[in-house]
């Protein structure tokens, strides 16, 4: 299954249509995000990173429940590097929500606080501190 199929499967367990699936993800209108439901306009095999850091905000939703590592799968792997670090990406979404909250971007560090959310979560799992 392409990655974006696979994406597409995750917005349908959440049941959510797709414009109300991006603006959960911090998307102003359903068409930034479609563009990677549709395998013709992203015919990648992965998803780009701040778009999977944003697919955290959904963790918990659907039925079945979304897992962290549904969503870690459509993130590309470096060679060498199998693991993410939800260490370093809890510290690195921090650090996107004060500067979002600096800007006075509301919606983003709201985005920012799911993605975090997310990392805590993650790191839950893995028995992190």
């Amino acid at each position: 299954m392409r990655v974006g199929e696979r994406l597409q499967a995750l917005r349908k367990r959440t049941g959510l249509s797709r414009q109300a699936f991006a603006r959960q993800l911090g998307y102003r209108s359903a068409s930034g995000y479609y563009r990677y439901e549709d395998p013709d306009l992203h015919p990648h095999d992965s998803l780009p990173a701040p778009l999977v850091e944003r697919l955290r905000a959904i963790v918990g939703q659907g039925m079945p429940p979304i897992t962290p590592e549904d969503i870690e799968g459509l993130r590309r792997r470096s060679v060498g590097n199998d693991v993410a670090d939800p260490k370093a990406n809890a510290r690195a979404a921090y650090a996107r929500l004060g500067k979002a909250l600096a800007d006075g971007r509301i919606e983003a560090a709201a985005a920012y606080c799911q993605v975090l959310a997310g990392e805590i979560a993650l790191l839950r799992l893995r028995g992190g501190d």
